[in-house]
């Protein structure tokens, strides 16, 4: 019987250790905000569910990772400015980054995290990157939505698309990131 009972204790405490495990690292991460700018979109694209899925890329085009987000080289940081509309005057704010786009049409979804140094407050850098993709003109495609949030100190993330891609990703933003700064979630254009 003191074996019997011995075995139902050790798999009971052993199960009820198991079930603590099942607490997603996300969850974790979301409590504490992000603190990088990879873990930023890296929490978001892990809650896409297989109806939201889309083909995506990270990181530069010279080292792009694929299906997933990616840091990108800032060997390249100039090229921020074509591959996530960062404008080229801001660039020097901009410590590390990292990317999530649409594989094949940018203007579906771009997505950029962003680590910001102490130049300028996040607040005027979100205003000026709202600004520069809100004055853009598009040559091939026109992108719906426009959102711009913090989800961890010194941390922005700019997202652009079509609206339901956009909606996928703003939705899973929200659920990674629940105590983030949101600046700007709106229409381009409008």
């Amino acid at each position: 019987m003191k074996k019997l009972f011995t075995v139902l204790l050790a798999a009971t405490v052993l199960l009820t250790a198991c079930g603590k495990e099942t607490q997603t690292q996300t969850t974790v991460q979301s409590a504490n905000g992000a603190t990088s700018d990879l873990e930023a979109l890296e929490a978001v694209w892990a809650l896409y569910e297989e109806e939201q899925s889309i083909p995506v890329m990270g990181g530069a085009m010279e080292s792009a990772v694929d299906g997933k987000p990616g840091q990108y080289d800032m060997a390249y940081k100039e090229n921020l400015q074509y591959d996530a509309l960062i404008p080229v005057e801001l660039l020097e704010y901009v410590n590390t980054a990292a990317t999530m786009v649409h594989m094949m049409n940018r203007n579906t979804l771009t997505s950029c995290a962003l680590t910001l140094n102490t130049g300028m407050t996040m607040e005027d850098f979100a205003l000026a990157v709202r600004d520069g993709i809100q004055a853009q003109e598009w040559m091939c495609g026109f992108p719906d939505l426009l959102f711009v949030a913090s989800p961890g100190e010194g941390i922005v993330v700019v997202a652009y698309g079509m609206v339901e891609a956009m909606t996928a990703f703003t939705t899973n933003f929200a659920k990674a990131w629940p105590g983030a700064k949101v600046f700007y979630d709106e229409p381009i254009g409008g």
